[in-house]
């Protein structure tokens, strides 16, 4: 479901009489789904706000490449969990290898239309399906000209999802991996 159009606005108008000057769009979907998010980030800007949005990026085109780089949106947290192809598939499994594709060419695209804003944070969740492509997801920020890029652990739900954590070994991989990208 999306919050009305007319609503949000009221919203983005209230948060600014109290005081708010920073709005972050993130939560249980993806922001870019809403009909009018262009038109949403749009107003936000236009009343002073530092504006962030945590999207997963598939839904991004040519068309909303350029309307982020125009509107200057401060801050995009992408989620990819991946830094290639297979990772990517492997990771998202309503997704293929060429929505992994889009989302770079996209990324790419953003880097070189931008001039200073939006800026780009790579977002990636370590589990046992991903934790060896850490250093493709490195690479991936560097191919793309992203700003940064964050890693967390999974937050598992006891009992549930519990089977994503890394065991030992690959804990030990995995520390390997970070001490080598760092030196």
């Amino acid at each position: 479901q999306s919050i009305p159009f007319k609503r949000v606005i009221k919203l983005i108008d209230e948060f600014y009489k109290i005081g708010t000057r920073h709005i972050y769009y993130a939560g249980g979907g993806e922001p870019f789904m809403h009909p009018q998010i262009i038109d949403i980030l749009r107003y936000t800007k236009k009343r002073g706000f530092i504006c962030y949005v945590n999207t997963n990026f598939t839904l991004i085109d040519e068309k909303t490449v350029k309307a982020l780089a125009d509107l200057k949106v401060d801050h995009l947290t992408v989620s990819v969990w991946a830094g290639t192809p297979e990772v990517y598939s492997a990771t998202h499994p309503n997704k293929s290898e060429d929505t992994f594709y889009k989302i770079k060419e996209m990324l790419k695209l953003l880097n070189m239309s931008k001039r200073k804003y939006p800026v780009i944070k790579l977002y990636n969740v370590i589990f046992n399906m991903n934790y060896h492509d850490i250093e493709a997801m490195i690479e991936f920020s560097l191919q793309t000209n992203s700003e940064a890029v964050e890693f967390t652990v999974i937050d598992t739900i006891p009992g549930k999802t519990d089977k994503l954590l890394l065991n030992d070994k690959e804990t030990k991989s995995l520390l390997d991996s970070c001490r080598k990208l760092k030196e």
